[in-house]
């Protein structure tokens, strides 16, 4: 071998050498990029377990936040009251107004014989029938009866009935004297109570319960008037009635009730004599209707 190509074999020797050094180190810097990519973030390891809150509902607001920053606590809910229970007022004056039923003519001294001829107009202010079954109709004497003396019979609506003695007399007999065809109640044992001339109480009872032991202080009454024949009241003059000349009016000041005369306009109907039918003396004057 030349010296010349000794120098050549050692040149290319030393260029193989650098080559391999160059090859290995860049191998060794992918390795350290590849463990820099896949090395997974710092996680601090706390000595005790999580603990994560319960999720619970937020509070309801009770207070609120003024203008200066106070906080001031909400009115609590008033709570509604439960129904109260309606009482049982069967007997207890009140359970018909006064003023949806009202007596509004009175024959407590008809020309024709006592009591047999007395009667009573009551007006029904009510837009329905008013059922008078099981009533009591009494005036002030003291002595009660003894059971219910109304069995049956209903007012219509803004309308009027006649409470009749019917032991002394029979509707047709009545109707016939007053020309009437309107509603005729009979009340049973009318002899017992009468009207007397001079001034009497008269009163209506809706079940026997509530009249006995109040016969005297009629409290318990749905209605009860006082009349008299002294000022103010009507002068009696033996035959005429007495009407209410406003239904509307204090039925109890004798001012507001006059003296049923010929042709006389009242609330109801117009007055006018009686004729003789039955027992009636065709002497009577008055508006039954």
């Amino acid at each position: 071998m030349t010296k010349k190509n000794s120098i050549n074999r050692k040149i290319w020797i030393g260029m193989l050498v650098f080559c391999i050094g160059c090859q290995n180190i860049s191998t060794d810097q992918n390795r350290a990029n590849m463990v820099q990519t896949t090395r997974l973030p710092h996680t601090e390891i706390s000595p005790f377990p999580e603990h994560t809150p319960e999720q619970t509902e937020a509070p309801e607001n009770t207070s609120s936040i003024t203008p200066t920053g106070v906080s001031v606590p909400l009115p609590l809910e008033t709570p509604v009251p439960s129904a109260t229970p309606v009482p049982d007022r069967t007997g207890v004056a009140g359970v018909i107004s006064r003023r949806e039923i009202i007596i509004s003519e009175i024959m407590y001294n008809p020309n024709s014989p006592d009591s047999d001829w007395e009667w009573v107009e009551v007006y029904n202010d009510t837009s329905a029938a008013i059922d008078l079954s099981g009533w009591v109709m009494d005036d002030g004497n003291g002595t009660p009866h003894m059971k219910s003396n109304i069995m049956s019979g209903n007012i219509p609506p803004h309308k009027t009935a006649i409470l009749f003695n019917s032991d002394a007399l029979n509707p047709y007999d009545f109707k016939a004297a007053w020309n009437m065809e309107n509603t005729l109640i009979p009340v049973t044992d009318w002899g017992t109570m009468g009207l007397n001339n001079s001034g009497d109480k008269i009163s209506l009872w809706d079940n026997f319960s509530a009249y006995e032991g109040d016969h005297l202080s009629h409290t318990k009454a749905l209605f009860t008037i006082e009349y008299s024949d002294d000022s103010p009241w009507p002068a009696d003059n033996g035959s005429g009635s007495i009407f209410l000349k406003d239904l509307s009016s204090d039925y109890t000041n004798g001012e507001n009730w006059a003296l049923s005369t010929i042709g006389e306009i009242t609330p109801i109907g117009t007055c006018r004599q009686s004729t003789a039918e039955g027992t009636n003396t065709g002497a009577d004057i008055g508006s039954p209707e």
